[in-house]
């Protein structure tokens, strides 16, 4: 099952600083996504987080951690680490929508970055649905960082987010090809961070920023293997979209084809007789930017060594400022399909402390907050 019938662009890179001071979160979480046709994308279900770790080092940076909503805040044991399990359910979610939620005024010590649930036949839902909830359809930690001089937070380079080949070719039961399909689970999560320095979407394992757009056909009310049409016969189009593009869609009349699978969201054909899509308009408007596309960053684009700095903190020195961590699957992701149930995920997350003055040349200054408003 898949969104589109396109492979992803720019992505299978090998797995994988300044290195002032050095934070690690260490993630290892296992994924069984049982099948529903009556889930966004027809995966729903659990995941369950089998182990998080977090570690720093670094004389003048320190941490402390809870989940997001918790009371509850962790300190380092003697090695310098959190360690704690839970089990969360979990769910393809999407960061669509952001514009809904994201705003200059915002308090990044105080409020949340919002994700947003996928659609389904239990609702008349085409464009915008309603928040996930954190830490049930997606995992979420809320950090403190507090350091004694003027801090820029980076992701360090050992940061990796791959498949669990060993525990993946368990579940596949010694299936090599099955076993490889678990292993994509890599591809279709993100790590997304919001602070003092705005929302930042972290994509794993990709080359250059993401293809991944919010919207398209689905087939979900139903799920019978065609696209989905309204009440006058003409395929929905699902998602971020501006109203301007249903006045460049252009149909045409439907003629037989053969389902491929019934139960695939992304996979489908247009039901003979209806009026589908076609799919030069339907890529005319993503062109032209009337469908959303994720604004995702690839990892040497984050870490402390890129020539355009992108920090996903900025720590005032004497200070403590909060950096809240999304895990979490995007269901418009051409990767978020079916061959991951029962995948398992090992994810390392590391971040570099650089010590330098706020404003200094190549680093930016904060765009939220506090932080942001005595910028001069």
């Amino acid at each position: 099952m898949k969104f589109m019938t396109h492979s992803k662009k720019g992505h299978k890179l090998t797995r994988f600083g300044l290195l002032s001071a050095y934070a690690g979160l260490l993630v290892l979480f296992a994924c069984p996504l049982a099948a529903s046709t009556l889930a966004w994308f027809s995966i729903g279900s659990y995941t369950r987080v089998r182990d998080i770790t977090f570690s720093f080092q670094g004389a003048s940076l320190s941490s402390k951690l809870r989940l997001a909503g918790s009371a509850n805040w962790m300190l380092p044991d003697a090695d310098n680490a959190f360690r704690f399990s839970d089990e969360f359910s979990f769910t393809p979610v999407s960061g669509m929508f952001a514009d809904a939620w994201y705003s200059p005024s915002m308090d990044p010590e105080k409020e949340n970055s919002v994700l947003y649930r996928g659609y389904s036949d239990f609702d008349s839902y085409v464009g915008m649905t309603s928040p996930a909830s954190a830490n049930s359809d997606y995992i979420s930690l809320e950090f403190v960082f507090a350091a004694t001089s003027d801090t820029y937070l980076f992701l360090d380079s050992s940061t990796s987010l791959s498949g669990d080949s060993e525990a993946n070719l368990s579940s596949a039961k010694g299936d090599l090809d099955y076993a490889a399909k678990l292993d994509n689970i890599e591809n279709a999560c993100r790590v997304s961070f919001f602070s003092n320095m705005g929302h930042t979407i972290y994509e794993p394992n990709a080359s250059e920023g993401s293809s991944t757009y919010f919207g398209g056909r689905l087939n979900v009310r139903p799920s019978e293997g065609y696209w989905d049409y309204d009440s006058e016969g003409k395929e929905i189009l699902f998602g971020e979209v501006d109203p301007k593009a249903y006045d460049e869609l252009e149909y045409e009349v439907a003629g037989p084809s053969t389902i491929r699978d019934p139960f695939s969201t992304l996979q489908a054909v247009s039901k003979e007789g209806i009026l589908a899509i076609k799919e030069e308009s339907l890529d005319k408007v993503k062109e032209e930017g009337l469908i959303a596309k994720e604004t995702s960053y690839t990892l040497s684009e984050l870490d402390a060594h890129a020539s355009k700095k992108h920090p996903v903190l900025f720590i005032p020195a004497q200070s403590s400022r909060r950096l809240l961590v999304n895990l979490y699957l995007e269901g418009w992701d051409l990767d978020c399909d079916d061959d991951l149930i029962a995948a398992t995920l090992a994810a390392k997350i590391s971040f570099t402390g650089v010590y330098v003055p706020k404003g200094t040349s190549g680093y930016p200054l904060p765009v939220l907050g506090k932080d942001a408003r005595s910028n001069d």
